[in-house]
């Protein structure tokens, strides 16, 4: 709570709502290591690491490509951005299955497609 005011006191004044949004990011954060902190002492934990650096690299190319649609395109209409949205979840998942942390499942589905079309035939 302490540090949510003071950041927000901080960045709302220099950078208007996007310093709330700033200030927010930093105390959520700080919420999420100091409750991953404490929580060690009671449950351990297994971090899956690969996975988290999968999705990490996803998230920024994702970041990157989000970045350069807004630069390149005028997303002004909601069929406009709705549109953009789809395909950066269409990037951030096409990210996951090329480093291979979806593949399994992507290939199960689609085996379970295949084989009720064919049934269905």
């Amino acid at each position: 709570m302490v540090v949510t005011v003071v950041s927000n006191l901080t960045f709302v004044p220099v950078f208007g709502s996007v310093g709330g949004a700033i200030a927010l990011l930093v105390s959520y954060s700080l919420m999420l290591l100091m409750s991953i902190y404490y929580s060690r002492r009671i449950v351990q934990i297994r971090w899956p690491m690969v996975t988290l650096v999968r999705c990490a690299i996803a998230v920024c190319v994702v970041f990157a490509v989000v970045w350069a649609t807004q630069q390149f395109l005028v997303l002004s209409s909601l069929i406009l951005l709705a549109l953009a949205m789809t395909g950066w979840m269409l990037v951030y998942l096409l990210v996951l299955y090329a480093s291979g942390e979806i593949k399994n499942e992507v290939h199960y589905l689609w085996k379970r497609l295949f084989r009720q079309g064919r049934a269905n035939i």
